[in-house]
């Protein structure tokens, strides 16, 4: 099937350039030399644990324009990383 397209595709008129930049590079050009690849300095990403579970009382107005209490579960969430550092949110659920 694949044959068929490019067939199908030098018909058309379309070219094709071979590229020299293989897979596992990820288009990123480095010094052999130095070996320095910019896509390893990120941390990796450990997982997520939840810090704190609430239920708070919010308030709401009817289409009338009157008051009303309802109650919401604020989960405040971690996700943590190689390096030691983390990012907090928070999702909130209606009770």
């Amino acid at each position: 099937m694949k044959t068929l397209a490019i067939v199908a595709l030098a018909i058309a008129g379309f070219t094709f350039a071979p590229t020299t930049a293989s897979a596992h590079d990820h288009g990123i050009k480095f010094n052999k030399a130095k070996h320095h690849h910019s896509f390893h300095c990120a941390p990796v990403y450990m997982g997520t644990k939840e810090i704190c579970r609430t239920t708070q009382c919010r308030y709401g107005y009817d289409s009338c324009g009157h008051q009303y209490v309802y109650h919401v579960t604020v989960v405040t969430y971690a996700n943590y990383y190689s390096d030691g550092s983390y990012t907090t949110f928070q999702k909130v659920y209606r009770a």
